[in-house]
């Protein structure tokens, strides 16, 4: 999937540019980096702190949505069964379930 993309990790954002040419992102060790399109990965704390400065104002719509979501605490659990009781179809992949 990732072969010929200039995927960065741990590079904190500082800002992005958009617009109909592309995205521009620069980080905090002041690199740049321009795209036809970009996909950061941030936690919820930083966007609602404004961490990152964006040339345009978000929709609103995108906004509201990280307004009003809030930092949760996740439990993570493995489960070993004497025997499966899921389809053999649904053997790939994740799920979830109620407990």
């Amino acid at each position: 999937l990732a072969q010929g993309l200039d995927i960065q990790l741990n590079s904190k954002v500082t800002s992005v540019s958009y617009g109909k040419k592309g995205v521009k992102v620069e980080t905090a060790s002041g690199q740049v980096h321009e795209a036809r399109a970009a996909i950061i990965a941030v936690p919820l704390t930083e966007l609602k702190a404004g961490a990152i400065s964006f040339d345009k104002e978000l929709p609103e719509w995108k906004s509201d949505v990280y307004a009003r979501l809030g930092a949760a605490t996740s439990i993570t659990m493995a489960l070993e069964f004497a025997q499966p009781f899921w389809s053999a179809a649904d053997a790939e992949g994740s799920g979830s379930f109620a407990v």
